[in-house]
């Protein structure tokens, strides 16, 4: 046996029935809505990791060039090459040009 409710009573089934149908379609647009929100929160990790992989890129890229730029600040000598600087050149330079094998270390 099936009680009906007072408003059914009073003609309203069809009123009820459209409500319901409503109820159920704004149900799947709320699901429809927190999918995408769940979405958006996951793309929001992965460009916020992203952008955390960029910082510390730029930190030690920051710190090559600054190695980089603090070795070279130095004047070159005369006649100095790209190569490293010996220390004859630098201690004695009047007998380093005088005597191009004591840059190698020979005597």
């Amino acid at each position: 046996m099936d009680i009906k409710r007072p408003i059914e009573l009073a003609g309203m089934k069809g009123r009820l029935a459209r409500a319901a149908a409503a109820e159920s379609k704004l149900s799947g647009v709320g699901k429809r809505y927190d999918a995408v929100l769940d979405k958006i929160d996951e793309a929001t990790a992965v460009i916020d990791n992203h952008a955390g992989q960029l910082e510390q890129y730029e930190g030690d890229l920051r710190k090559t060039i600054e190695t980089m730029v603090a070795g070279s600040n130095r004047a070159p000598t005369a006649g100095a090459t790209d190569g490293p600087i010996s220390t004859v050149e630098t201690e004695h330079p009047e007998t380093a040009a005088a005597e191009p094998s004591a840059s190698w270390g020979s005597k």
